[in-house]
């Protein structure tokens, strides 16, 4: 998937990133710790981002449901603690025009064949939460692709 358009506002003529502009991460992420591991890993591994995070489920689908304009990235845990599933938010996300397009990577503890197979459908990729900071270096280089 391409740069959303609004992704592609914060670059320059160059595709460099303008100064004082950060690309915006939709993080759907119910576990505060987890959360903040992410946004800090990113960080350290020279991504950074303006993060709106969505805490659960319902929330996401509320969020992504009613934007007219899709942030650079959503990154989406697939287990959420509400009644609401991440592929559920993942089907709202490719439902509404404005956000169908954006780049999207799924982050799991529980990466299954099944979770693999469903993300190809809804052509996401994912990517398993690992155990150690050094271990996100290669979602934060995806994502450095992605924005």
């Amino acid at each position: 998937m391409s740069p959303t358009p609004d992704c592609r506002a914060h670059r320059g003529y160059y595709g460099r990133a303008m100064p004082g502009r950060k690309p915006t991460l939709a993080l759907v992420e119910d576990v505060p710790r987890d959360a903040t591991i992410i946004i800090d890993a990113l960080a350290t591994h020279g991504v950074e981002l303006d993060v709106v995070w969505l805490r659960s489920g319902t929330r996401a689908q509320e969020y992504f449901a009613h934007q007219t304009h899709a942030p650079c990235v959503a990154l989406i845990d697939l287990e959420l603690g509400d009644q609401v599933h991440g592929f559920e938010v993942l089907r709202t996300i490719r439902d509404n025009p404005a956000t169908a397009e954006m780049p999207v990577v799924v982050v799991t503890s529980w990466d299954t064949k099944r979770h693999r197979e469903l993300a190809e459908v809804f052509g996401v990729e994912v990517f398993e939460k690992p155990y150690k900071l050094a271990g996100y270096a290669p979602l934060a280089e995806r994502l450095r692709g992605l924005i």
